[in-house]
């Protein structure tokens, strides 16, 4: 079992899918609700396509037309886990008025997001394996940061716009 922030991720990720007709997209992330409950509730050895179609409330086949397998839902778990802390840490910085208060803030929010979510992203790097495509996503957001902590520093201390390579 995952240990963490469990009211938070329980009112976050449901045990149970939504029933009825969902569009593609909202299934797909229904059914990743479901893989994030069962790794919350029993670990990440628990997530099978069974498991995941059981705990969503539809038929296996379902599974498998939104994901090839399990090592699948478990690289587009983390894929997504990955670009929402990306998202929320960015909207904490972006309010920030000084670059001190951004370092603050994302310091701020990282530890937050860790003890709320830091043993689902833990059990997902152990089990999802090494993906290029995944290691590209984090690149690019973290050349994003980099640029964006770069332009504000350059505008609060009245230094030239910094050259950021490609």
């Amino acid at each position: 079992m995952v240990q963490g922030s469990a009211r938070h991720l329980d009112e976050t990720f449901p045990s149970q899918v939504p029933a009825g007709r969902l569009a593609r997209a909202d299934r797909r992330q229904a059914l990743l609700d479901a893989a994030t409950a069962l790794i919350l509730e029993r670990g990440v050895d628990a997530v099978t396509m069974e498991s995941v179609a059981d705990s969503a409330g539809v038929s296996r086949p379902l599974v498998y037309k939104h994901f090839g397998n399990r090592t699948e839902i478990l690289a587009e778990l983390r894929r997504r886990e990955a670009s929402r802390l990306h998202e929320e840490l960015a909207a904490e910085v972006r309010l920030a008025q000084t670059v001190e208060a951004m370092f603050r803030a994302l310091i701020h929010t990282s530890l937050r997001v860790s003890e709320e979510r830091g043993a689902l992203f833990t059990a997902l790097r152990t089990a999802s394996g090494y993906s290029k495509a995944t290691d590209r996503e984090q690149i690019e957001r973290d050349r994003q940061t980099v640029r964006y902590f770069g332009r504000r520093a350059a505008q609060e201390f009245g230094l030239p716009q910094p050259r950021v390579e490609e």
